[in-house]
């Protein structure tokens, strides 16, 4: 627990020290919150419909005449090398671009065929590619909401620290749900961030390290994240009372095409937390 503090703590430290002295030679080198790439709608799309259209032939729901056929072999995107038709380069993808971006897929696919892109996924994929299409708020409430529901304590919640001063402030004016009893609707409140996770969380270190986070001033600078800091982050969330160890690292960064509900949603997380890249406008 004392090393975990630690961290959530050098990880808040560096980013408040890189704001007061942003040219100290002996600070991390950090990037930008948000890489927006220049990218190109098509290709995005080609991409993106020919992984869905392989996962609906492989499930007998098409027939490989119904594929989209605007490429006959997967571009190069935006520098990287060229990409197969697998669940996680399409989780990659999404991943690499930001909100805006996103969203300017869904626009014009929805122009063209007059459906949604975030119910193509839903549909062909299940629910955890939504996430993808909500606006950090919505996103990261939801992320915070099953961490607490999920978890009752504070190590699940080093979302926090890959996020910057402006979301931290979109959290901290959202109403969370504390359910002291899961069961017992009558029983929930809604609450402010700072709040919920006094009622929710059981571990006091936890609570006021995550307290200074979220209402230090100034907050997190949303100058930069410390790619160095992302495997401990993402080593703090527990499963089933044990820490994930680098294996499920790997195992979260390469989901098969058959990736059940659970697997997705840690592959789509994986990629939201590394380099911190998309769900901001």
């Amino acid at each position: 627990m004392r090393s975990l503090v630690q961290i959530l703590c050098f990880a808040q430290i560096s980013h408040l020290s890189l704001q007061a002295a942003p040219e100290n030679p002996r600070l991390p080198k950090l990037g930008p919150t948000i890489v927006e790439k220049p990218f190109k709608i098509d290709e995005d799309l080609a991409l993106i419909l020919n992984v869905v259209n392989k996962k609906l032939i492989a499930s007998k729901v098409a027939s490989p005449a119904d594929v989209f056929r605007n490429v006959t072999d997967i571009l190069t995107l935006n520098g990287m090398d060229k990409k197969t038709l697998t669940v996680k380069n399409l989780i990659d993808l999404l991943t690499s671009r930001t909100y805006k971006q996103r969203m300017q897929l869904s626009a014009a696919y929805e122009k063209r065929t007059h459906q949604s892109l975030p119910s193509l996924l839903q549909n062909s994929f299940g629910p955890p590619f939504n996430g993808l299409f909500m606006d950090m708020k919505a996103l990261l409430g939801i992320y915070v909401q099953n961490s607490l529901d999920r978890a009752k304590d504070w190590a699940y919640m080093s979302i926090l620290c890959t996020s910057s001063a402006s979301q931290l402030q979109m959290l901290k004016d959202s109403k969370f749900t504390y359910k002291p009893d899961p069961v017992d609707t009558r029983k929930w409140e809604q609450v402010a961030l700072d709040e919920f996770m006094h009622k929710a969380m059981v571990q006091y270190q936890g609570k006021k390290v995550l307290s200074t986070i979220i209402n230090a001033d100034p907050l997190r600078p949303d100058s930069g994240v410390d790619q160095s800091k992302f495997e401990k982050q993402l080593k703090a969330i527990p499963k089933h009372n044990i820490w994930f160890s680098k294996m499920d690292l790997i195992n979260w960064s390469s989901p098969s095409d058959n990736a059940m509900d659970n697997d997705l949603n840690n592959a789509i997380l994986y990629g939201v937390f590394n380099g911190n890249t998309g769900n901001c406008p």
